[in-house]
């Protein structure tokens, strides 16, 4: 049976994660509800209404529209699963708690991936509105084991949780925990104390690449050459209570050997300057950064011009005018990813959000392969990254984007090629010879209401006008008004 420690990364490994950081921003909202049920395993007085300084690390958050089934500790030490549940109210203003129970149990492993194909044939007028409120179910405990076999067999279900009895690591996933991971600075009651595990971990990450790479010289195998090398990589993962002031005070000699930064939901970075500290740092990943801005991605850019890669995947914040940066200030990139379904490329029909005049402003040449795989993705965002990187190789896209790509696509004479695939299956895709042209842009449906010529005979005949009106001001003001007047009323004939 694994100890504590051990339950904690299998935890991180095996349950739903992508949200804990809405538990993060919203603990106190979410334990604040009046119908509130509380399982008190501790035999003491506890903190029903956490607030977000009490908050010490979120282990899992599976969450949709009508449930929220959290596993989280406090500073105190103590441990608590939460279950927020949207009930519907019934005439007499009474819950229908069972019925709606069952059927969360049913559903909410469908929730996030249900689609809507039934709601055209809905009939609107004849839908009553349903009124609903949430109940809270709080179960708190002094340690994680009491906690997790406490647990009810439908919402292990939905969090996918194992007995404890059951849970079991690899051997990597055991060698992973002879080394400091991200729930190990949730500890840290000071920056010194944090500024000194980071320093721990840079250490034990700068043993293991030195100690690989005596295994390969002694082995003689040059293939492991190839294959990634995990010892350059800080992989920030789990680590929530990281802050921007305890990164900027590293020192560049402690951080040489990282070539790899990956960040996940780590909320309190807010600030990017702390970068300068790696020097030799080549790739950038970048999950679930809901604080992250195109004008972070500008001092990301600056800070790290030696980037070779930088992957953004649902940071929701982020449009496509990232791209403005990256593609200006990073001479060197050949690998972008910008993963976001509801990612804005498109103000509107006439425009992107980036101008046309900007795009003729970016020249990139070390682009290569390039992933973008949101909706709102249009033909002219494409033509125009093919225009202005023009050694891409392979573009990625979303597959109704690159259906539609397909049926209006002219190739070239080549001899260069260039690759376009789906994002759900690399195996959908084709292959065109460059320079491609792109028919129905919008860009062309829409255009100006008069052309050039006729711009400037209309400037011509307006400049006439006016010159006619100031030549008759001239006359008005040289002749006497009265003499005008009498030459007006003699008569034509």
């Amino acid at each position: 049976m694994l100890n504590e420690r051990e339950i904690k990364y299998w935890l991180t490994r095996n349950t739903p994660r992508a949200n804990c950081w809405i538990v993060y921003t919203e603990i106190e909202h979410m334990t604040a509800h009046e119908d509130l049920k509380i399982q008190n395993l501790l035999n003491e007085d506890i903190k029903t209404c956490v607030s977000r300084t009490d908050l010490n690390y979120v282990y899992t958050a599976h969450m949709t529209t009508k449930r929220l089934i959290t596993i989280f500790e406090t500073r105190q030490g103590h441990y608590y699963l939460l279950d927020n549940h949207k009930v519907s109210i019934d005439k007499d203003n009474k819950e229908d708690n069972k019925e709606d129970n069952k059927e969360d149990n049913k559903e909410d492993n469908k929730e996030d991936n249900k689609d809507n194909r039934d709601d055209g044939k809905k009939d609107v007028k004849n839908e009553e509105v349903v009124e609903t409120k949430t109940i809270s179910y709080m179960t708190v405990a002094k340690d994680l084991l009491t906690l997790l076999d406490s647990i009810s067999g439908p919402v292990r279900k939905l969090i996918n949780l194992e007995k404890t009895t059951k849970m079991v690591l690899s051997m990597e996933d055991k060698e992973r925990l002879k080394r400091t991971v991200g729930f190990d600075f949730a500890k840290c009651k000071s920056e010194d104390e944090q500024l000194q595990t980071f320093r721990s971990l840079l250490q034990e990450i700068k043993a293991v690449k030195n100690m690989d790479k005596g295994k390969i010289k002694d082995s003689g195998d040059k293939s492991k050459d190839k294959s990634k090398d995990l010892s350059t990589v800080l992989d920030f993962s789990g680590n929530m209570n990281v802050y921007t002031s305890v990164l900027e005070k590293l020192e560049p000699e402690e951080t040489d050997h990282i070539e790899e930064l990956v960040f996940f939901q780590n909320i309190r970075i807010g600030k990017w300057n702390f970068l300068t500290k790696f020097k030799n740092l080549k790739t950038i990943s970048l999950w679930y950064m809901y604080q992250l801005k195109d004008d972070d991605v500008t001092t990301i850019c600056r800070n790290s011009p030696n980037l070779e890669a930088i992957n953004i995947h649902e940071c929701y914040q982020i449009s496509n005018r990232s791209a403005i940066p990256i593609l200006m200030f990073l001479r060197k990139v050949e690998r972008v990813a910008l993963s976001n379904k509801v990612m804005i490329c498109q103000k509107n029909a006439y425009q992107g959000v980036i101008t046309e005049k900007e795009w003729l402003m970016i020249k990139n040449s070390s682009l290569h392969y390039l992933l973008i795989d949101s909706d709102n993705l249009t033909q002219d965002v494409i033509d125009s990254y093919l225009k202005s990187c023009v050694n891409l190789k392979r573009f990625i896209m979303n597959g109704l984007v690159l259906k539609r790509l397909r049926q209006n696509v002219t190739e070239g004479l080549g001899p260069e090629t260039i690759t376009f695939q789906a994002a759900e299956d690399m195996r959908l895709g084709f292959t065109v010879k460059k320079d491609i042209r792109i028919a129905n842009l919008l860009k062309n449906r829409y255009e100006p209401a008069y052309s050039s010529s006729m711009l400037n005979v209309i400037k011509k005949q307006k400049l006439s006008e006016y010159e006619e009106e100031e030549a008759d001001k001239e006359v008005l003001e040289k002749t006497n008004i009265v003499e005008i007047i009498n030459e007006l009323n003699e008569p034509i004939f």
